[in-house]
């Protein structure tokens, strides 16, 4: 995978229809209004695709299918308080993950297809 395949893959993840969104939405927010500000907010943090390695620790390793060992992974929308979306090459899948102040990335190690999910979980 490259930065056009990772960036084709944001644009085709974004206009799942919100009923069809896995993400969670405040009991007290309208979903339908909350998801759009949210992908609205995910639209505005994309970055141009850049490449990096990432090993998930022990505590991403529990939550998802994950070897300890890297995996090429693409920044694909970041924000002002070091949160990241990341798309794994190998699965086409993305997941959240955070940059610590040494720069090393964390991830959550749940995954899916869904960019906006997992930007918003």
């Amino acid at each position: 995978m490259d930065a056009t395949a990772a960036k084709r893959l944001v644009r085709e993840s974004l206009p799942i229809p919100n009923e069809d969104c896995r993400a969670l939405s405040p009991l007290d927010r309208d979903r339908y209004e909350f998801l759009n500000e949210r992908r609205s907010d995910l639209i505005k943090s994309l970055v141009d695709p850049y490449r990096i390695s990432v090993t998930p620790d022990a505590s991403a390793r529990t939550f998802g299918d994950w070897e300890e060992r890297p995996y090429v992974m693409f920044v694909v929308a970041k924000t002002d308080n070091y949160t990241v979306l990341l798309l794994n090459s190998e699965t086409g899948c993305f997941l959240l993950g955070s940059f610590d102040a040494a720069g090393a990335v964390h991830i959550l190690g749940f995954s899916s297809k869904d960019a906006l999910a997992e930007w918003v979980d």
